[in-house]
């Protein structure tokens, strides 16, 4: 048995794959980007150096939190 699938469904599900795929790479990138400042500053012994990373990693989550919720993700 052969199932005919409509093209609004087709659509639907190629949407969904294309925008599942767009959340991996982001989710890729945002990982890479952790991964690089950690080895940037692996060595850091100084705790006002510290303090300003770890505000500035916050302050750049929120942004992208912020940035997500307008775009309604």
């Amino acid at each position: 048995m052969v199932l005919k699938l409509s093209s609004a469904f087709s659509f639907t599900v190629s949407k969904q794959k294309s925008a599942y795929a767009v959340i991996w790479t982001f989710n890729f990138e945002l990982k890479q980007t952790f991964r690089q400042e950690m080895e940037n500053n692996w060595n850091c012994n100084d705790r006002q150096t510290i303090r300003f990373l770890m505000s500035d990693g916050l302050e750049r989550l929120k942004r992208l939190d912020e940035t997500l919720d307008m775009q309604g993700r």
